[in-house]
């Protein structure tokens, strides 16, 4: 398992941030999980379902979301047309089993993002709005937007030119400020009902 000084992790003292302007590793339970996550093939799933669980509790906290954890699937949901909840954002994440994932790993968690999970929710539940996706394999993570109008099409977030390229992978620790920022820019977005296109 890592220790808070293997992922980067300081105290709040440390940091000289006010609490109330900490990301990511900062926050108490995030930090705590982001710990426990250890690579190879026979360590424990839940830590790194817990880090996206609280990741997204920690941004999508108004009485407009949820976050649920059905299995393996984190997602936030939030209510349309005040009748049905419907899935916003899914995380399909799978602990790590090497130091970097392969190519190989990073489009088989794609695929179960987006064959079994979100359109699998679109099938379910409907097309309203546009989702977003994050696959995540321990401490890395790619992002995804599920497009309103193309049913089918999961391309890679460039979101407000935070991420420079398709297929970019963030750390939760190296990149903790702009997984900050592309969530913050998701909260805003939704908040906004600019999602639905």
């Amino acid at each position: 398992m890592a220790s808070l000084s293997d992922v980067g992790v300081m105290s709040e003292s440390d940091t000289g941030q006010d609490p109330q302007t900490q990301t990511l590793r900062y926050y108490p339970p995030i930090r705590r999980y982001i710990t426990q996550i250890a690579i190879g093939q026979h360590q424990p799933q839940k830590p790194v379902d817990h880090v996206w669980q609280n990741i997204l509790q920690h941004y999508f906290r108004t009485s407009h979301y949820t976050v649920e954890r059905v299995r393996l699937i984190v997602s936030v949901v939030n209510s349309r047309n005040k009748q049905w909840l419907h899935e916003v954002i899914v995380v399909e994440a799978k602990k790590p089993t090497g130091r970097a994932p392969t190519e190989h790993k990073w489009n088989g968690v794609r695929q179960q993002l987006q064959k079994d999970n979100m359109l699998a929710f679109r099938n379910r539940l409907g097309n309203v709005q546009t989702m977003y996706g994050v696959a995540a394999v321990g401490f890395r993570a790619r992002f995804y937007v599920f497009l309103f109008m193309n049913q089918n099409a999961l391309v890679s977030d460039t979101e407000d030119g935070i991420l420079a390229n398709d297929e970019v992978v963030l750390d939760l620790c190296d990149d903790e400020q702009n997984i900050h920022l592309l969530l913050e820019a998701k909260l805003a977005r939704i908040n906004n009902r600019q999602n639905n296109n």
